[in-house]
């Protein structure tokens, strides 16, 4: 019953059923059945839903303009999937009295790619940020060589890694003997300046 349609007016007024075609599935309904089920539950219409209309509703009047529709479908989701450009509608049934109330289509809410969360689509802007921070705060102490495009992707990550490690161990050598010269303390700094500057670098192409 869920994928049966109502068909048009002038087949369902001549077939009770046949081939639902667009659904590839279950089969399209006329007048006759849909009287025989409004008279045995002694019921006016049949309102459904399950099927996209263009103005958000459609009366099914197969007894004639004049008369009471047999079937009322009533589709409640403009625009349906983003291309059908159809209007949305829902009944309001109140002191005996029925109104349908119409919605046009508004812009699609935005979503992240992938129903990816907002933590993890925000963690390479993040780190990205924290490495800009990094840089400022190293540039106060050094100038720094600017990191070339292509450079970053030659940038081996492990590699990266095991030279911030390197440099942290020859910080800690340098500084725990005698005073060091001041030209060996800015070659440590600016060899720290050149990995979060790749770093950057890097998180701004994840980016």
């Amino acid at each position: 019953m869920l994928w049966s349609d109502p068909m048009d007016d002038k087949e369902a007024r001549k077939m009770r059923f046949s081939k639902n075609v667009q659904r590839e599935c279950s089969v399209k309904f006329g007048l006759e059945p849909v009287k025989e089920v409004l008279k045995k539950n002694n019921f006016i219409s049949i309102i459904r839903a399950h099927q996209v209309q263009p103005d958000g509703y459609k009366m099914h009047r197969w007894g004639g303009n004049q008369a009471f529709p047999s079937v009322i479908t009533v589709f409640s989701a403009p625009n349906y999937c983003g291309e059908y450009h159809n209007k949305g509608a829902v009944i309001l049934i109140e002191n005996d009295k029925m109104n349908i109330k119409q919605y046009k289509d508004v812009p699609t809410p935005f979503h992240l790619p992938s129903d990816m969360d907002l933590f993890r689509w925000s963690v390479p802007f993040l780190m990205e940020k924290v490495s800009d921070m990094l840089i400022y705060i190293t540039q106060k102490n050094s100038k720094m060589e600017p990191i070339k495009d292509e450079e970053v992707e030659k940038v081996d990550i492990n590699h990266l890694l095991e030279e911030q490690a390197s440099i942290a161990d020859e910080s800690k050598t340098v500084f725990a003997d005698a005073p060091p010269s001041k030209k060996h303390k800015l070659d440590v700094l600016r060899a720290k300046v050149k990995v979060v500057a790749r770093m950057n670098r890097i998180f701004k192409t994840i980016r």
